[in-house]
């Protein structure tokens, strides 16, 4: 599974509900990674250095 390199952030467990009768049942929730200049980058991290600028994430 991907991961952020900026971050870190992978993926991570939570659960499915159905709303009547409360069922849960498990699932992965994957984060939004998208390939920036050939880097993995989450969406949050690519709307911080959009908002401070690219040169945050050199530093």
């Amino acid at each position: 599974m991907a991961k952020c390199l900026l971050c870190g952030k992978g993926p991570h467990a939570g659960n499915n509900v159905i709303p009547k009768s409360q069922h849960k049942t498990r699932r992965l929730i994957q984060p939004n990674i998208q390939k920036r200049n050939g880097v993995a980058i989450c969406t949050r991290c690519i709307r911080t250095m959009n908002r401070d600028g690219w040169s945050v994430a050199k530093a």
